[in-house]
């Protein structure tokens, strides 16, 4: 099931998420199986997958490390299978294993906002040359972007843990 073309959008990474939005309240309109009574068996199976579905495509479409993952799955390259898919560079790990060790040696809830904010602004300037390296059908390039995406979306996730478990008390 291609997720562009179930919820009617054109296949990109830059999406317009009202439109993606938009798309997804259609698409739900139409299948959603409490619009199925009175319908028969075969009708309400058919709509309850395609919910399921819908569901699924706008979940992934909606957030740039999915669509992006999805997007180069499309075109054959795995890059959420760590056994089987592409392999993150080596720059791509020295640098995340200095943000991780940065979060462990950070010292006060200061520390960790500005580390924090810091990924968040390296995020975006990510997901800016994701668009990019789509847009010049760049899938390597893609590929290892995508892949230091989820690597700083964890290192993010690692933050806002050692807030709550470390800081949280001297609050």
């Amino acid at each position: 099931m291609d997720f562009f073309a179930l919820l009617g959008i054109a296949p990109d990474f830059d999406i317009d998420v009202k439109q993606l939005e938009a798309a997804y309240v259609k698409a739900q309109l139409a299948y959603h199986p409490d619009r199925m009574v009175g319908k028969n068996t075969d009708e309400k199976i058919k709509a309850a997958t395609l919910s399921t579905q819908i569901n699924e495509a706008f979940s992934t479409l909606k957030t740039p490390l999915k669509r992006a993952q999805y997007l180069l799955k499309r075109s054959g390259i795995d890059v959420m299978n760590e056994t089987s898919g592409i392999k993150p560079a080596q720059e791509v790990l020295m640098y995340i294993l200095n943000i991780r060790e940065q979060v462990e040696d950070a010292n006060s809830q200061q520390a960790l906002e500005a580390l924090d904010d810091q990924l968040k602004s390296t995020i975006q300037a990510d997901i800016s040359s994701l668009s990019v390296a789509f847009k010049e059908n760049s899938l390597p390039n893609a590929a290892q972007l995508t892949i230091r995406l989820g690597y700083l979306q964890k290192c993010l996730e690692d933050i806002r843990i050692q807030k709550k478990n470390r800081f949280a008390k001297q609050a």
